[in-house]
């Protein structure tokens, strides 16, 4: 029996196919970045060894495809982009995690209600400036941590009031439809 594919509802915009070209297309571009981006105190891209430059390239294809993947599989995606950044990180320096910032952004302002919505992009934010700082004592660098983890806050803090500014919309949005309801409901019964 092959698996078909639910339809998708008004309320959920991701149903279970599989990712679209424009995260594709995103998710290639964090890969991009994310292997040529300047190094914050590794030493030159050429001197790293050749089993590092691998490791590094296999790290940033993981950090893409956690891209594409975090609309369907926020855990999932955030889990696997913190693994990879943190062990490109370690092995050759510290580059701004253009993946972690992605997915921060889409986990943070999707519309769900719950309290794991607003939790997880600060596990992610905690654990990125993490990595960030540890690599940063590890390598020897130009001090770019505070300026890395100090955007990491703000995309956080970001997404996070994004996503609390529309389920304020939506609550007033479903409290004026009550009350329209409740005054057709007392005209009519004025009516009768």
């Amino acid at each position: 029996m092959s698996a078909m594919a639910l339809p998708s509802s008004p309320a959920d915009p991701s149903p279970m196919r599989g990712p679209r070209p424009a995260e594709w297309a995103l998710s290639a571009l964090i890969v991009v970045l994310q292997f040529v981006a300047p190094r914050t105190g590794a030493v030159e891209a050429e001197s790293l060894p050749v089993w590092a430059g691998v490791l590094v390239l296999l790290m940033a294809v993981g950090q893409g495809l956690a891209v594409a993947l975090a609309r369907r599989r926020p855990f999932a995606a955030a889990t696997l982009v913190l693994t990879c950044y943190a062990v490109q990180a370690l092995v050759a320096g510290a580059v701004p995690p253009f993946a972690a910032w992605v997915v921060i952004w889409a986990v943070g302002s999707r519309r769900a209600s719950d309290a794991a919505s607003v939790r997880l992009p600060i596990a992610v934010a905690a654990g990125t400036s993490a990595v960030v700082v540890a690599a940063e004592l590890t390598h020897t660098g130009s001090s770019a941590s505070a300026l890395l983890v100090m955007i990491t806050v703000v995309i956080t803090l970001a997404a996070v009031l994004l996503r609390s500014e529309r389920a304020r919309i939506e609550a007033v949005r479903r409290r004026g439809g009550a009350e329209e309801r409740l005054r057709i409901a007392r005209d009519l019964h004025d009516l009768v």
